[in-house]
C-alpha cells in the first residue's frame, strides 16, 4: 500500500497540472464549424478499409482534406488539443459530428433504396415487353 501512494500522488498531481495548464487558444485556431467539418471527414477516412481505399493511402486523403479546408495538420492538431481541454463543448462538437454522419448515412440509404426501386421497376417493365412463348406444342415442330 505504501508503494502505491507515490504513484497515486504523482497521477493526481499530473492530472491537476494538466487541467490547470495554459488554456489560451492558439493564434491559428481553426474556427469551430470548419474544425467540425474537417474532423468529420477525418473520422470517415479512418473508418475506410483497404478495399474501400482502393490503393489510395489514408495519408494522401488526409492531406487532401487539409488542403481543401486550408488547414495544416499541425494547426488542426493544436486546435484539437485546445478544444479537448473544454470537455463539455467538445462533447457537443462530437454530437454534431455524429448527427452529421447519421444524416449523411440516412440520405445515402434513401438514394440506394430509390435506385433499387427504379431498377426493379425497369426490370419489371422490360419483362412485360418481351414476347411470351405460346403453348409448348407451338415450340416443338412435330413432323
Amino acid at each position: 500500500m505504501k508503494r502505491s501512494f507515490p504513484f497515486v500522488f504523482l497521477m493526481v498531481s499530473l492530472l491537476i497540472f494538466v487541467s490547470c495548464s495554459n488554456t489560451t487558444a492558439p493564434e491559428d485556431l481553426v474556427e469551430e464549424d470548419r474544425y467540425i467539418t474537417v474532423f468529420t471527414e477525418l473520422v470517415v477516412i479512418n473508418q475506410l478499409n483497404e478495399t474501400q481505399l482502393d490503393s489510395v493511402s489514408r495519408d494522401y486523403l488526409k492531406e487532401q482534406i487539409f488542403e481543401k479546408y486550408n488547414v495544416t495538420p499541425e494547426q488542426f492538431e493544436r486546435t484539437h488539443l485546445y478544444y479537448q481541454k473544454q470537455p463539455e463543448q467538445q462533447l457537443q462538437r462530437i454530437d454534431k459530428i455524429e448527427e452529421s454522419l447519421t444524416e449523411e448515412r440516412d440520405q445515402l440509404q434513401d438514394r440506394l433504396n430509390e435506385n433499387r426501386k427504379q431498377l426493379a421497376d425497369s426490370l419489371a417493365a422490360a419483362s412485360d415487353t418481351l414476347p411470351r412463348p405460346g403453348p409448348a406444342e407451338e415450340l416443338i415442330d412435330i413432323d
